[in-house]
């Protein structure tokens, strides 16, 4: 009986096994057409400095057509990006076409400065997808590459500030809003986040990924907290760094919060 029951187990292992390598060996496999590379990564524009030029390299093997569009970018009330296409911004060529190894310049100009607060738009650099044929492509997923060059038009007199709105609390989750309240942008580096216990003793430590906050906007950002590790936190401490700031608050934690 042993050695039927040894058998059949042996059979069935034999055909998971199977059908995995089957699974895996089907998948749609990525092609990636083509590798391109962008300097500067952001343009940044004033009163005396109204242009300026994107170089965009085909590292590629295969020659790449680009499509390039020029949008207004804003942030909404969730601190979500937001892009609209504008026409604020002057940009040349619309379209290139890059051999292996070739790099072109995209010159980009604003139409008129930033007086009192800056403005944010981005430039977003786009391979164009090639036309195949369903015998060539298969069962193939292909990735079209993109880039989207910030451009910053700064104001006559910049005022870099910015505070921690709220820090709350909701089962098994903690949320920072960060409120811009200068007239630029700034870009979060790292957002700490520690806890302490009753007796002062840091019982916790995260970081989050940080992002840009543009003028007059609030960003959320969000960090798990388990319920056990709740119980056990008196108080929570948030130290955002960037580059212009250093942001600090910190927030006592309700227990009846921590369960669910």
């Amino acid at each position: 009986m042993k050695t039927f029951f040894d058998s059949l187990i042996r059979a069935y292992a034999f055909q998971i096994i199977i059908s995995l390598l089957s699974f895996f060996f089907f998948l749609p496999s990525p092609v990636y057409s083509g590798l391109i590379r962008v300097t500067p990564i952001m343009l940044i524009l004033d009163k005396q400095f109204k242009s300026g030029m994107v170089t965009v390299i085909n590292e590629g093997d295969e020659p790449l057509d680009i499509e390039i569009m020029a949008t207004e970018w804003t942030q909404d009330g969730q601190g979500k990006d937001q892009y609209k296409e504008t026409k604020d911004i002057i940009f040349f060529p619309k379209i290139l076409k890059l051999g292996k190894d070739e790099e072109r310049i995209v010159r980009a100009g604003v139409k008129s400065p930033a007086i009192s607060a800056e403005k944010t738009y981005r430039l977003f650099i786009k391979e164009m997808p090639k036309a195949t044929t369903p015998e060539k492509e298969g069962t193939q997923i292909k990735f079209a590459l993109q880039f989207a060059v910030p451009i910053f038009v700064k104001p006559l007199k910049e005022e870099v500030k910015g505070e921690i709105k709220s820090i709350t609390h909701e089962t098994g989750k903690l949320k920072i809003d960060v409120h811009n309240t200068g007239n630029t942008h700034f870009r979060i580096e790292s957002i700490k986040v520690k806890g302490l216990d009753s007796k002062g003793i840091e019982n916790f430590s995260k970081e989050i990924a940080g992002w840009y906050v543009l003028a007059g906007a609030t960003r959320p950002f969000e960090t798990m907290l388990t319920q056990e590790v709740c119980l056990d936190t008196a108080k929570v401490s948030v130290e955002i760094k960037s580059e212009q700031l250093m942001l600090h608050d910190e927030m006592d934690i309700v227990k009846t919060l921590c369960l669910p």
